[in-house]
């Protein structure tokens, strides 16, 4: 007769080494936010740096070798979680009058198990906004399957094949790296949280959606700038009457 004692512990062995050979998909960097509502719990980590952008796509397609244009750059790592509906568009708001650059869309992405897709084409380069407010589509000539809508207070990026799948993430991931979407502001533009969203359809059709705060810009430099100098004018103008 065997005993029940080893089957118990041959069943935990099992156990533990299928739990180990299980990784679960996470994002590596970043301040964690969470999207929620009717879509599921989307995660987005946000990254803010000040690069300099050395090459960019316009409306003459890819630039690259021009003078450096120094920006603030937000960063935004999505982690679209199992058992969530489809992600169709992501928005990112930001204060009325900020100057924004250009933005980026992601190139591809990681699964569950760690593979990488890399069907979402385009090229890592920033999208420059050099034709004022409406969506661009400057990486559809690499292929790319998003477009970017630019707006006064608002960026749109809408995915233009099959959609940002349940258990995937692009961004910085224990797999690997996939080119994320990101926003391109004016340097020293004024960053604080905004709202964001995702919109999508679950597995039935219906639409869906999550909604949640994001680092975005709260006070655009030219505002900043406008009340720093009235101020010292303000000044100035009291120091000459007394």
């Amino acid at each position: 007769m065997q005993n029940p004692m080893i089957k118990i512990i041959a069943t935990s062995m099992l156990l533990t080494t299928a739990s180990m050979s299980v990784q679960a998909l996470t994002l590596l960097r970043g301040t964690e936010t969470h999207l929620t509502g009717t879509l599921g719990d989307v995660q987005v980590n946000y990254v803010a740096d000040n690069p300099f952008l050395t090459g960019y796509l316009d409306t003459s397609g890819l630039v690259t070798g021009v003078d450096p244009i120094p920006v603030t750059r937000v960063q935004y790592d999505v982690l679209n979680n199992p058992g969530n509906g489809t992600i169709f568009t992501f928005t990112v708001d930001y204060a009325p009058g900020t100057t924004v650059i250009g933005a980026s869309d992601p190139t591809g992405f990681y699964d569950g198990v760690g593979t990488d897709f890399n069907y979402w084409g385009g090229v890592a380069y920033a999208t420059l906004f050099d034709a004022g407010f409406g969506t661009y589509t400057y990486n559809g000539s690499f292929n790319s399957e998003w477009s970017i809508d630019y707006q006064a207070d608002h960026i749109t990026w809408t995915q233009l094949g099959n959609g940002f799948t349940q258990d995937t993430a692009t961004g910085l991931t224990e797999f690997g790296f996939n080119p994320t979407f990101d926003i391109l502001f004016d340097r020293g533009t004024i960053l604080g949280l905004m709202p964001a969203d995702v919109t999508g359809f679950l597995a039935t059709g219906a639409p869906v959606d999550s909604t949640g705060m994001v680092l975005s810009a709260v006070i655009p430099v030219p505002a900043a700038v406008w009340l720093f100098g009235s101020g010292l004018i303000g000044l100035i103008g009291i120091a000459r009457r007394k």
